[in-house]
């Protein structure tokens, strides 16, 4: 497949036709050839399954696949491989790659990104519309730990576990963290950076297993950070 033509349908398949910021980003990210790898993985294959299917060498792919989960391009299972299913998903895993992994030239691309301010393309705007949608809304504010434990007024029996950030970790079955990509990308201010939570084994396993930015963290490990972060100012 031509190259332009490649990267036309990557900006189909994550609905973003029409948006020049994805369209530099995604050639930065991906050769044509990778490019044609990911529209492959529309369903969890082998690398075997795939070589039939692109009749290609099953050692060369192999390693391309590798290096593509490496760099946050593919989820890789077990022993298959899929493309992500939106474009959330690649960007963030693109940039829990580890540095070697990530291209230079995506850092100035994001800095020029406008899209949460005025893209018809973006992917807050397609948040947005199902939020008037469902009337559901997509992510809330957590009152700070630290500030709760210090009021005279309240006492612990009267916090809901999903109120509490500690009582959130003690019960997550692992807990993950890495950069945060705001502070990584724009650098507009000097509050801590390690800041970004995961909680669950599939993902924390899935990113630590592939060589990525994030680490498994303990319970005390995770309040100590989220403490730090409250003190600076942070918002949960």
């Amino acid at each position: 497949m031509e190259g332009q033509k490649v990267y036309d349908k990557l900006a189909e398949k994550y609905e973003l036709v029409g948006s020049k910021h994805f369209m530099d980003m995604i050639k930065v990210l991906m050769t044509p050839d990778e490019g044609e790898i990911v529209l492959a993985l529309s369903k969890p294959m082998t690398p075997h399954e795939l070589a039939q299917k692109m009749n290609l060498d099953e050692t060369k792919l192999a390693e391309k696949l590798d290096n593509l989960g490496k760099r946050g391009l593919l989820f890789r299972g077990k022993t298959q491989f899929v493309a992500w299913k939106d474009s959330h998903q690649l960007n963030a895993r693109t940039m829990f790659s580890k540095d070697e992994y990530i291209p230079k030239e995506v850092f100035a691309l994001r800095r020029q990104d406008e899209r949460y301010a005025s893209s018809p393309h973006s992917e807050i705007n397609r948040w947005l519309k199902r939020y008037e949608a469902t009337g559901k809304q997509l992510a809330r504010v957590l009152p700070a730990r630290l500030a709760l434990a210090a009021s005279p007024k309240i006492k612990p029996d009267q916090i809901l576990w999903y109120e509490d950030v500690a009582q959130i970790f003690k019960k997550a079955e692992m807990i993950g963290v890495t950069d945060c990509n705001c502070r990584r990308i724009y650098g507009r201010c000097g509050k801590p950076t390690l800041t970004c939570f995961h909680m669950g084994k599939n993902i924390i396993e899935y990113e630590t297993g592939r060589g990525g930015r994030m680490k498994a963290v303990s319970v005390e490990e995770a309040i100590a950070l989220s403490d730090e972060a409250e003190k600076q100012g942070l918002i949960h």
